[in-house]
């Protein structure tokens, strides 16, 4: 069959809700970092020639922890001026409890405006600036330029369908496994294969992150790369596709005046990980 690649899309053989896992429900003895990421994660809605999308995005910490509100996302969800005039970015935008209900987004801490600062379509990155913070708590995720190794775990929240936060784990291949979809040059992307959770269309730009540090992002969500008919793919079942995810390693240098050198490199080694970035991380009260 042929190799396909494409944005998350939400079709084939298993609807994503049937592996669907409420972002709330994770504690953090599962995800240490999982506090953190809640409060960096947005939903963004914006227009673009007459037509309404949402994407999904995080905070960003800059490594002078100036708490400029930077926020990244997929460059395939926006990549205009014009599109970032009109976004909406939506915090907090989760259930009240484990598998409870989910508030309106009029009733989230937004955001509106943004200003666009880089984009890049060959790691699918995009960075922005919002208009100002959201009320209340907010938390600008730490970052690394260091590749994850063969088998660690990439931790994402993210709004598939315009959902409140949804969780996800994918496993990272390691480039050049024989078994991965090759149609995207691996040392653009990240290959995930799927562990827990699920996502779909509006996970896009969401981010993934390490569980290290507080969290450091390691990538934002594109999509998937399959190599059966689209007909065929199973969002629930890591078999049928990989996820893809835009490596920070080689987006970087786009988005390097804005947020800085690396001042200090993680070790990644057989899926732990140690390091010191505190400096790359902060919350605002």
């Amino acid at each position: 069959t042929e190799t396909v690649a494409r944005e998350q899309t939400g079709r084939g053989g298993v609807p994503w809700e049937n592996c669907a896992v409420d972002g709330t429900c994770i504690t953090s003895g599962e995800v240490a970092a999982i506090a953190n990421l809640r409060e960096a994660v947005a939903r963004i809605s914006f227009q673009s020639d007459g037509v309404y999308y949402a994407c999904s995005a995080t905070l960003i910490a800059d490594n002078a922890r100036s708490g400029t509100p930077y926020l990244l996302t997929a460059e395939h969800c926006l990549a205009t001026q014009a599109a970032a005039n009109t976004l909406v970015a939506y915090f907090d935008f989760r259930t009240s409890s484990c598998n409870g209900t989910a508030p309106a987004t009029d009733d989230v801490p937004q955001v509106n405006g943004a200003d666009l600062l880089a984009f890049g379509e060959t790691s699918d990155v995009t960075l922005l600036r919002l208009d100002g913070l959201p009320t209340g708590q907010v938390y600008f995720m730490g970052w690394t330029t260091e590749d994850p190794t063969s088998g660690t775990i990439m931790h994402s929240l993210t709004h598939p369908a315009g959902r409140p936060q949804r969780y996800a784990a994918h496993s990272l291949i390691a480039p050049g496994d024989p078994t991965a979809c090759s149609l995207i040059p691996q040392d653009h992307y990240h290959y995930g294969a799927l562990v827990d959770g699920s996502t779909t269309s509006g996970s896009s730009g969401g981010g993934h992150i390490v569980d290290v540090d507080g969290g450091l992002l390691v990538g934002q969500h594109k999509g998937f790369c399959s190599p059966v008919p689209i007909e065929d793919i199973d969002l629930c079942d890591p078999t049928t596709f990989d996820a893809l995810i835009g490596a920070m390693s080689y987006g970087h240098p786009l988005l390097e005046p804005w947020l800085g050198s690396p001042v200090s490199t993680p070790v990644f080694e057989d899926g732990f990980e140690s390091g010191s970035t505190t400096n790359w991380t902060t919350a605002i009260p």
